[in-house]
C-alpha cells in the first residue's frame, strides 16, 4: 500500500512518513501517543482508491456520447467526478435522490 497516496505530502516530506508496519510497532500499550498511532494506522487503512472506477465510469462516459446517449454520459460523468471529490477530500462518495 501506498502510504502516502492522495495525502498533499511532497517527496521531502512523505521520505519522512512511517510506513504502516512502523506504526503497528509503535501502537501497543494505552496511551496518547499510541492512541494516535493507532488512529493514523485506522485511517490508512479506510482510504480508498477509487481511480479505476473513476476511468471506468470515463470510458463508458465517452461510449455512451458516442452513441448518442447524452443523459447516460451525464450521469456517469456525474459519478466519476463524485468518485474524483470523495477520493480528494477522503470522504465516501454520497447518494442523493
Amino acid at each position: 500500500m501506498n502510504i502516502v497516496k492522495n495525502t498533499g505530502l511532497n517527496a521531502e516530506q512523505s521520505s519522512n512518513t512511517f510506513s504502516d508496519k512502523d506504526l503497528e510497532s509503535m501502537a501497543h500499550g494505552n496511551n496518547p501517543q499510541s492512541n494516535a498511532y493507532r488512529e493514523l494506522l485506522a485511517r490508512r487503512h479506510q482510504q480508498t482508491d477509487f481511480q479505476a472506477a473513476i476511468d471506468i465510469l470515463r470510458e463508458r462516459a465517452a461510449r455512451e456520447l458516442d452513441g448518442g446517449f447524452k443523459a447516460h454520459h451525464n450521469a456517469l460523468i456525474y459519478a466519476a467526478n463524485e468518485l474524483e471529490n470523495a477520493q480528494a477530500f477522503g470522504r465516501e462518495g454520497r447518494h442523493e435522490s
